[in-house]
This record gives C-alpha cells, sequence and structure tokens, in this order.
C-alpha cells in the first residue's frame, strides 16, 4: 500500500470508472457524493 497526496489525472479517471462500474452492477453507489466531490475537486486541506 502506498500513501499519496493527490492522484494524477489518470489516476483519478480510473477511480471514477471503477465506482461508475460498481455503481452500474449493483445499483448503489459504493461511496458517498461527498467523497466523489473531493476526487474529482480535492479534498479538505487540514
Amino acid at each position: 500500500m502506498q500513501h499519496l497526496n493527490s492522484l494524477s489525472n489518470s489516476q483519478q479517471d480510473g477511480v471514477i470508472t471503477l465506482i461508475n462500474a460498481a455503481t452500474q452492477h449493483d445499483g448503489t453507489p459504493p461511496i458517498s457524493e461527498h467523497i466523489v466531490l473531493h476526487l474529482r475537486h480535492g479534498g479538505d486541506k487540514s
């Protein structure tokens, strides 16, 4: 496992693709919309 402070655009696209596939399969998103927004736009800066 590797800790990353941020993801590259291609990594973000891969995660979004995986989330979308899981959502289509199950009919329910595997994570909250709040987390998806963090993924797309950056998280809270602590």
